[in-house]
């Protein structure tokens, strides 16, 4: 063995029956220059010798712990979910044992091959499923599994398909608005606009802006809007720039503001990623909105390589997991698997661990909704994460800057949800 790889902690003591004696920091000493069984060749083994462990015996005694796996490993979505299950089969390497039976199954990026799916897992004994990927396939997933009283966590960053036993461990906005705002107004942030698309994702974006704004005594100065053809794009960056669009309606703590010069704004919340942050770049330049005088703050949609590259974003903020929490499980996977994984890999890395460290409890409740949503959260390779009630998820964020030399992380994420709390 060449080192000690923490594949997944627990934070803080959980009150489930029957944990008493189990250790509050679970790591695997694991050889990172070995490859890890296929899959296959994991379900297909002899389960090890417990050596005449009376404890032991009598955890075999009770059978496999089966978890059901669902991912598109087929059709368009066919790369994403093929990187996901290699960081899954990487966390039953480091953490399954014995008892421990994860069932990787085909969606198909189909809804209906979703529900079916489901639906033969739950036939097969699964007490837990992971996954689906895409919003359509939770949408379908998750009647068949609320039906039989299974608990799915899902990949997807739809949080509209939380609830009722829908758990969404995606990268959702509202944590990432409140962290970078919450950073923004110590340093001094206090007038802030917004530009975001007229989607789902936009109404979130502006949904959590005004929220954290009237808990922090932020000004929102003002919002623009832009379809997704991106026919009035241009036209919403120069009304940003220009002061021309109707201030953002009052707050209980934040009376709406007029425009001054230049839009009379200290930040300006940029509310989408890919493609189109490429397109906004150059407009915010030629709009003379200038990054040097007004602090552009983004998502964790600007979590992304090709983000980074881009010279009108130099100096911008955004919140997402910190790079350095799962630099050791990219430069494993890249060892592994000879390419870097897809960002959402981790995902899958973290639910199967999780599903692991749960499997080690007393049955029927492993896995039910106390467990599942243990407040004081657990630390994957994502940073700390927790469930709540009501199927979102929760995690610590770092607050990133776009540096020329690449990404850095100026404000840390905190190790604790106490330290999340107590700032707030």
């Amino acid at each position: 063995m060449t080192g000690l790889t923490k594949g997944f902690e627990w934070l803080g003591k959980m009150v489930s029956p029957g944990l008493v004696g189990m250790v509050a920091v679970l790591a695997l000493t694991a050889c990172a220059s070995s490859s890890p069984p296929t899959i296959e060749q994991t379900l297909a083994a002899e389960p090890p010798s417990t050596q005449g462990s009376a404890k032991d015996k009598a955890q075999a005694a009770l059978g496999p712990v089966k978890v059901g796996l669902l991912l598109p490993l087929s059709g368009p979505a066919t790369n994403v979910g093929s990187e996901m299950l290699n960081a899954a089969q990487i966390a039953l390497f480091d953490l399954g044992e014995e008892r421990f039976t994860l069932l990787p199954r085909d969606s198909k990026g189909s809804p209906l091959e979703a529900a079916e799916a489901t639906r033969r897992l739950i036939s097969e004994g699964a007490r837990l499923i992971l996954g689906p990927l895409l919003a359509p396939e939770v949408g379908a997933a998750a009647p068949v599994a609320r039906a039989a009283n299974i608990n799915l966590l899902a990949f997807s960053n739809d949080w509209q398909r939380a609830g009722n036993g829908t758990y969404i461990l995606g990268f959702v906005p509202a944590d990432q608005v409140a962290r970078v705002l919450l950073y923004a107004r110590v340093r001094g942030i206090a007038r802030v606009a917004a530009l975001a698309p007229r989607n789902p994702y936009g109404d979130a974006v502006i949904a959590a802006l005004h929220d954290t704004a009237q808990r922090q005594g932020i000004t929102v100065v003002r919002e623009e809007r832009y379809t997704a053809d991106n026919a009035d794009l241009a036209g919403a960056v120069a009304r940003l720039a220009g002061g021309t669009a109707a201030a953002a309606p009052a707050t209980p703590t934040a009376p709406a503001a007029k425009p001054a010069g230049g839009g009379g704004f200290d930040a300006l919340l940029i509310a989408d990623g890919g493609d189109r942050l490429k397109a906004i770049a150059p407009m915010l330049t030629a709009n003379r909105i200038d990054p040097a005088r007004i602090r552009l703050l983004g998502t964790g949609l600007w979590d992304d390589p090709a983000v980074s590259r881009l010279p009108a974003l130099a100096g911008a903020w955004f919140a997402a997991p910190a790079p350095q929490a799962r630099a050791d499980f990219e430069g494993r996977f890249e060892g592994l698997y000879h390419h870097r994984p897809h960002r959402l890999a981790t995902l899958a890395y973290d639910a199967t661990a999780l599903a692991a460290v749960l499997a080690r409890l007393p049955p029927p409740t492993s896995f039910d909704s106390v467990n599942l949503t243990n407040p004081s959260g657990f630390a994957g390779v994502d940073g700390i994460f927790r469930l709540r009630n009501d199927g979102l998820v929760e995690r610590g964020l770092a607050v990133i800057e776009l540096a020329p030399g690449g990404p850095r992380v100026i404000d840390q994420a905190p190790t604790s949800f106490e330290a999340i709390a107590s700032a707030k």
